[in-house]
């Protein structure tokens, strides 16, 4: 059985999602001269570093009861030509991967609804363009990534999930 999805439908859920990744991004990589919470003080070879704390959370989406990704990595790189061969990526692994209904995360009497932690990483301070989730690939486990359409409730399709999409 195969699964076409309006693009529309993924639009709004995925482009919040990945603009909190990208806040998350953007204001864990701060650092400090004295050291506070969450920062790695002084420098590594005059460079200084901070810590990218990666969080993950949704926003509601009609037409479905389950919306489910597994998460392998986070990778963070600089260069906005990077491909996921070359040097330079900083990943935070999640041992085991992990399993999220996305729409468990749109809780709206929590702030930025709910959240689920991925990980942190020491990071070097500096502007950083490109963020990917890696999601285990449904042909090493069945329904890794899947979704539970409302109009069929306990019926889990695969998700297709092609990258850079």
């Amino acid at each position: 059985m195969s699964l076409t999805v309006c693009p529309s439908i993924w639009r709004r859920p995925f482009t919040f999602v990945l603009g909190i990744l990208l806040t998350g991004l953007l204001t864990g990589c701060g650092s400090s001269e004295e050291g506070g919470a969450g920062t790695q003080a002084g420098t590594q070879a005059g460079a200084q570093f901070g810590t990218l704390s990666v969080s993950l959370t949704d926003a509601p989406a009609c037409g479905f009861d389950e919306v489910n990704v597994t998460v392998e990595k986070v990778r963070v790189h600089q260069s906005t030509s990077a491909n996921g061969n070359d040097a330079g990526w900083t990943t935070i692994t999640l041992d085991p991967p992990q399993k999220i209904n996305l729409l468990d995360l749109n809780d709206p009497t929590q702030p930025n609804f709910a959240l689920v932690q991925l990980g942190q990483t020491p990071l070097e301070a500096g502007h950083y363009t490109q963020l990917r989730l890696v999601l285990v690939s449904n042909s090493v486990t069945p329904l890794a990534n899947s979704v539970v359409l409302s109009s069929q409730p306990g019926i889990e399709i695969p998700l297709d999930t092609p990258s850079a999409v």
